[in-house]
């Protein structure tokens, strides 16, 4: 047996001063830490698209709205990836012509939970754009270097997408309507979320509706974007 040399040797207040099991309070992360090194940081995979600030993020947060990222998709993207269709035979070809329209790489906010203009129902496209002039006033006012926009129609489609993979609730159920048009009539768009054994998915379902149109199930959605978005409505 080898005997350890004497200069190896702890005496006891020796041991007692390392304190190895914390018994004098120490904070356990500080307590962790020396037991076991410091972490590796974990690299964030970086988003490259329009972003918010750091401090533009906190404000439109304390007031309700989800941040959402907007990858630069078609809704030929989103089909691919899971996103059903809802085909009106009669509108066939004009939801074709759509189907490469891609959303613009982005930061958005939206209220999840009650994503419609207030009073928006019954409502002309007009008078609905007017609806969004003040909320976009208010918001800018509210939020320096944000805006509020009418959404193209892709956009609203992938954040129903998005959506549907954390949650099984709608995002719009009436519909609204969207900045995109086909045909000189505009795009209107609900979503519709459909259980089966093995999996629940999301369809887009779509109507095109003349401006002048007022019906007690249309709405408008105004997403909120950093101020350089380059939306259509502006």
């Amino acid at each position: 047996m080898i005997e350890p040399k004497k200069d190896d040797m702890m005496r006891s207040d020796q041991v007692a001063d390392l304190d190895p099991y914390n018994m004098r309070g120490k904070p356990k992360h500080e307590a962790a830490r020396e037991l076991i090194g410091e972490e590796p940081e974990v690299e964030e995979e970086q988003f490259d698209g329009l972003k918010f600030t750091q401090e533009q993020r906190e404000k439109l947060e304390e007031v309700g709205l989800t941040i959402l990222q907007l990858e630069n998709l078609t809704f030929d993207d989103l089909y691919n990836n899971g996103l059903g269709k809802i085909y009106e035979t009669k509108y066939f070809d004009l939801i074709e012509k759509m189907n490469n329209d891609r959303s613009i790489k982005t930061e958005v906010a939206i209220n999840i939970l009650d994503p419609f203009i207030k009073d928006s129902f019954f409502k002309t496209f007009g008078e609905q754009i007017e609806l969004v002039r003040l909320f976009d006033e208010q918001i800018r006012n509210q939020i320096p270097g944000v805006k509020a926009n009418i959404a193209e129609a892709v956009d609203l489609a992938q954040i129903s997408f998005i959506h549907a993979k954390e949650s099984y609730f709608y995002v719009y159920n009436n519909y609204t309507r969207t900045s995109t048009s086909i045909d000189g009539k505009l795009v209107a768009i609900s979503d519709q979320y459909n259980s089966g054994t093995s999996s629940t998915f999301i369809k887009t379902r779509f109507d095109f509706v003349d401006r002048d149109s007022k019906l007690p199930s249309l709405g408008i959605v105004a997403l909120i974007y950093p101020e350089s978005y380059p939306g259509k409505s502006d």
